[in-house]
């Protein structure tokens, strides 16, 4: 099967952002580390403000160790403000996982939001760890457990 997935992380990015631009959505990217995102029961996001440098390592690093995988990589845009997308990388854990988000191998994904959510943007790490405790058993329940995010 043919790998379409751009060789570099910045590669990548600019697929993104082209795709983003297509579809109307700020190019301005915030990536999302593992275990920056919190699904309330409400339904919005809640997002740990975090440097965006910081995150974006992480989000590279994750990209390019899924290029020696055999599974898709999706890059999700999940919300967006007036001047600016968050978004994150979806690496499936496993073969049944990337069937389930169906993400063949050597592809990368990339997708938007079709209503956009509300966010909050969290600042304090105390905040945080209390709204990570009480969310923690409800994210689990929405399939988080078996993504590498």
């Amino acid at each position: 099967m043919r790998d379409d997935r751009p060789r570099t992380f910045e590669g990548a990015q600019t697929r993104f952002c082209a795709f983003l631009r297509q579809n109307g959505i700020p190019e301005n990217v915030h990536w999302l580390a593992p275990g920056d995102l919190i699904y309330s029961f409400k339904g919005e996001y809640l997002i740990r403000e975090t440097s965006d440098e910081h995150a974006k390592q992480a989000v590279r690093k994750l990209y390019e160790s899924a290029l020696s995988e055999h599974f898709g990589i999706a890059m999700e845009a999940l919300c967006f403000s007036n001047d600016r997308t968050f978004a994150r990388i979806h690496i499936p854990a496993d073969q049944r996982t990337a069937e389930l988000c169906l993400l063949p191998p050597g592809v990368l994904k990339l997708s938007v939001p079709i209503h956009n959510p509300q966010v909050k943007l969290i600042r304090s790490m105390i905040s945080w760890r209390l709204l990570n405790w009480r969310y923690h058993k409800h994210n689990q329940q929405l399939g988080q457990a078996g993504q590498k995010l």
